[in-house]
Order: C-alpha cells, then sequence, then structure tokens
C-alpha cells in the first residue's frame, strides 16, 4: 500500500495530501509525438495500400 503524497511532492508542491484522490497523470509531449508519428504512418500506409490495389 502506498501512503499520500506529501508536501513535498514534486508534482504539488506546498499542496500536501488533495482529497480528490490524488493528481492525474499527464502524458509527456514526446509520448505524443510519437503516437502522432505512429498514426501518421499507419494512415499514409493505409492510403499507399489502396492506390496499389
Amino acid at each position: 500500500m502506498t501512503s499520500p503524497p506529501s508536501s513535498d511532492h514534486p508534482a504539488r508542491p506546498g499542496k500536501g495530501s488533495s482529497s480528490s484522490g490524488g493528481a492525474t497523470q499527464v502524458p509527456e509531449p514526446g509520448i505524443l509525438g510519437l503516437m502522432g508519428l505512429g498514426l501518421a504512418g499507419l494512415a499514409f500506409a493505409s492510403t499507399r495500400r489502396r492506390r496499389r490495389s
């Protein structure tokens, strides 16, 4: 079992523990960029496959 976030938590400095159940995790910009490139690659492959048929 983990302990609730303390006041020295890096994501919420000075806030202490919250009553809302914790902080929401936000994905890093690099991860979103990689996911976008992957989706763009899938779209490109799909259109290229349609043109060949």
